[in-house]
């Protein structure tokens, strides 16, 4: 431990050697400064937890049993092959906002993917969702994310299990891939809007590299979006499949569920999938 004026302050010195394991112990706090953790470390937490302030990790294995408060910001790289999105304050009770955990886990894992910037090429350590629902006030990516090439796998427990839902203004998008990412792949999650907002827009043009394309949902379901998918631009939008999905439960008369405003917006693919309005 170290107390100072009652708190646990994680201080930088205390994690200040290369490759070398850490034991999270403790609750402690990092008193809203930034510390970077040297190469090559593990944190192993083993009942403690780290709150209030920014990590910098840098290929760092995170084991035990990882317990990040939401105020406290991940970034950098890590050496995991999967990441669990709970580990970084997501709550999913639904009502706790997870805007900014997802956000940031992105953020880590793309961080984390291969650094060459050649389309495609960054291949990214999977995001896990747990049991529950996780409510969302803003978008998750937009066209602001640093994010470019990315290619995600996000995982669920099952469309009856894993929730998202969207609470977004009208007329947001969840997901705003303008010319980000590729190559992604969605699976056993249920995302839920609020009959008022949407859930993807896709725009790609000549110059960037065939993105977006080639997305995938398995075992999927949809509700309560004003429009599932909307694809703009004059490049490719293609390959985009759904696998054993429902797109169901939708109370606007004014949805239009798929928007096809893209010459190149082809070989869209749905399989064993139920579209029911």
């Amino acid at each position: 431990k170290n107390v100072k004026n009652g708190v646990n302050v994680l201080d930088e010195d205390m994690i200040k050697n290369e490759n070398t394991i850490y034991v999270i112990q403790y609750d402690f706090d990092l008193q809203e400064e930034e510390i970077t953790v040297p190469e090559g470390c593990v944190l192993d937490f083993q009942g403690g937890s780290l709150k209030n302030g920014r990590l910098t990790l840098n290929n760092t294995l995170l084991s035990g049993c990882i317990k990040f408060k939401s105020d406290c910001i991940v970034q950098g790289s890590i050496h995991n092959n999967e990441v669990l999105i709970d580990w970084f304050g997501a709550s999913n009770d639904g009502t706790t906002d997870c805007s900014s955990v997802f956000r940031n886990v992105f953020s880590l894992v793309y961080n984390t993917a291969n650094n060459n910037d050649s389309a495609f090429n960054k291949y990214c350590p999977i995001i896990k969702l747990s049991y529950g629902k996780y409510l969302i006030s803003s978008p998750i990516i937009t066209e602001d994310s640093d994010l470019k090439y990315g290619t995600f796998t996000i995982q669920g427990t099952g469309v009856a299990n894993t929730v998202v839902e969207f609470a977004g203004d009208n007329n947001e998008y969840l997901i705003y891939n303008k010319e980000i990412f590729a190559y992604t792949t969605f699976s056993d999650i249920r995302f839920v809007g609020n009959d008022q907002n949407n859930f993807m827009y896709l725009y790609a043009t000549e110059t960037t590299g065939r993105i977006p394309q080639s997305i995938t949902f398995n075992r999927c379901r949809f509700g309560q979006f004003k429009t599932v998918i909307k694809s703009e631009g004059n490049a490719m939008c293609s390959e985009i499949t759904f696998n054993l999905c429902k797109v169901v439960y939708f109370k606007n008369t004014e949805a239009e569920l798929f928007v096809f405003n893209n010459l190149q917006a082809v070989n869209w693919r749905f399989f064993g999938t139920d579209i029911e309005q």
